[in-house]
């Protein structure tokens, strides 16, 4: 069985975090809330962002091995 990221469920549950018990909730408390509803969404795309670009780094190294002198 395949592990799921840690990066994947930490962007899911600041995503959910954020969202609970809705973003107008959040922002109607108060500006404070306002901006960390913005920071949890924006740290939860940060975090997709960098598994998203290790996946596409991995999958280019397992695709062409020949080119970087890695032989088998």
């Amino acid at each position: 069985m395949r592990q799921i990221p840690s990066t994947v469920v930490a962007c899911a549950l600041l995503i959910i975090f954020a969202s609970w018990p809705t973003v107008r909730t959040w922002a109607e408390l108060g500006m404070i809330q306002h901006y960390l509803t913005h920071a949890l969404y924006g740290l939860a795309g940060v975090l997709f962002g960098l598994q998203t670009a290790w996946w596409a780094h991995a999958s280019d190294v397992i695709a062409q091995p020949e080119e970087r002198g890695i032989s088998s």
